[in-house]
């Protein structure tokens, strides 16, 4: 039996660094804003915010007003590419 600590067998813990609007400008990627109150939701282009780039996502959480609801209770999420259903 191999001795060592307790924690050899550990995973460790991976750091992440929030995206912001200058990588997702970068990578070609919208944003969507998302009422949580009655779900309406917007595409959203991050360099037509008229918001500072170094703005990370998670800072986004009620900046924007529903134009269905008018709630603030707000969040945004890049909008990756997802495959087809069906795998096709």
């Amino acid at each position: 039996m191999k001795s060592g600590s307790n924690n050899d067998n550990k995973a460790k813990a991976e750091v992440f660094v929030a995206a912001s609007l200058a990588d997702m400008i970068e990578l070609g990627i919208y944003i969507t804003a998302h009422c949580r109150k009655c779900g309406h939701w917007k595409r959203l282009s991050p360099d037509g915010l008229g918001i500072a780039l170094e703005t990370t996502i998670p800072a986004l959480e009620g900046k924007f007003k529903c134009g269905i609801c008018g709630s603030r209770n707000t969040c945004a999420m890049p909008e990756y590419k997802r495959p087809p259903p069906n795998g096709g």
